[in-house]
């Protein structure tokens, strides 16, 4: 059961809103690589290695531009804007992230 709940977690499904190859880099290997520092419940997480390894490749405005309120409903917008910053890609003052303005 345990890994059950593992395996969805980790499978973030962006809808028709972010098409792979849309923005640059590995929309899948984000969702899969961040899927914990990213996914709406929960607290807080810091990302792992591989995770900003992923974030300084993937073009992370064009993502923000694209996230519809779908997205949101799985995904925190705030998250992803504080795992690009904890990354060193951090996102320009005022960029919409979806709902989110980064301040």
């Amino acid at each position: 059961m345990a890994l059950a709940i593992l395996v969805i977690v980790g499978m973030i499904n962006f809808g028709d809103s972010i098409l792979p190859g849309e923005c640059k880099g590995d929309l899948y290997a984000f969702s899969d690589l961040c899927h914990e520092s990213i996914v709406k419940a929960g607290p807080k997480v810091k990302p792992s290695h591989a995770c900003c390894d992923i974030v300084k490749t993937f073009d992370m405005p064009c993502m923000c531009k694209k996230l519809s309120s779908h997205d949101e409903t799985i995904v925190a917008a705030a998250k992803i804007v504080y795992v690009a910053d904890s990354c060193g890609h951090a996102l320009s003052h005022g960029t919409k992230c979806g709902s989110y303005s980064v301040p």
